[in-house]
């Protein structure tokens, strides 16, 4: 195990599993064309048919597991049962399943800093259908246990959205602790093919407000539309992922805002600002 935590806020100090430790800014923010970090996540898997406890098992899965040699819409939000994220972005996404998916995309996941129980919860709560067959082998590594549509990912400790340089802090509002920034991705064979992040990238702690102006449903769907042809059979070649530059001021240089700018004023999911999650 890595050693004392720290809590100072300007150099706060987390450990992960291979002892290393890291300040929370210090993993560089990810880029279109950059390869996605190597990590590994704790979900939950079923065993059994039935609703008891002995019914689900622990199961470690990687960023490979999940991502490698496929083509996947990542959407990533402040948490589960939160008001934006509950009304808005899953339920966007989720009516909107099969529609993505005909762009050639192999599959939706949104990930969230929640842990595996409190996001079958509120998958369940939310109306996804769960996959509980436990006879057929599944192409998902969380199923059986996950969803049929949309996949729930747990990052319970936050270590694929420090990887990402996604983590922020809700405390001034919502009194959260660490989180991640909302935005969307399609991530390729591994490799960030394009890259939607809220508020022009600008990842900071205690924000007064949470847009869902460009990591909704529709402009994930008016990209996936314009780019048909381009990547219909398109495997992206990747950046070195560099994962330990310090951006400890929560800010993207212009030569970092790799974000494609796309209207969504037409979406019923765009909102000017409000408050987080």
């Amino acid at each position: 195990m890595g050693g004392a935590v720290s809590h100072s806020r300007n150099n706060e100090q987390l450990a992960i599993d291979d002892g290393v430790q890291r300040t929370r800014r210090q993993c560089r923010r990810v880029r279109k064309g950059d390869r996605i970090p190597s990590i590994a996540l704790k979900g939950r898997i079923r065993v059994g048919t039935g609703e008891e406890i002995s019914n689900f098992a622990w199961k470690d899965v990687t960023t490979e597991d999940l991502f490698k040699g496929k083509r996947i819409v990542l959407f990533s939000l402040p948490g589960a049962f939160t008001p934006v994220c509950s009304c808005d972005h899953l339920p966007g996404f989720t009516a909107n399943y099969n529609k993505v998916l005909n762009y050639g995309v192999d599959d939706i996941y949104c990930i969230s800093v929640n842990d595996a129980f409190v996001m079958r919860q509120w998958g369940i709560m939310q109306g996804l259908s769960e996959e509980k067959d436990v006879e057929t082998s599944h192409s998902f590594p969380l199923n059986p246990g996950n969803f049929k549509q949309v996949k729930l990912i747990p990052d319970g400790a936050a270590r694929f959205t420090r990887a990402m340089g996604m983590s922020c802090r809700f405390e001034n509002i919502a009194g959260y602790g660490e989180r991640s920034w909302r935005y969307s991705a399609v991530i390729n064979d591994m490799v960030v093919e394009q890259l939607f992040i809220e508020d022009e990238g600008n990842v900071r702690d205690d924000s007064t407000s949470d847009p869902l102006q460009v990591s909704d449903v529709q402009t994930m769907l008016t990209y996936l539309e314009a780019t048909a042809q381009t990547h219909a059979q398109h495997v992206p070649a990747a950046n070195t992922h560099i994962t330990n530059v310090n951006d400890s001021d929560g800010k993207l240089s212009n030569t970092s805002q790799e974000k494609t700018i796309v209207s969504s004023e037409s979406s019923a999911l765009s909102y000017a600002s409000h408050s987080p999650a």
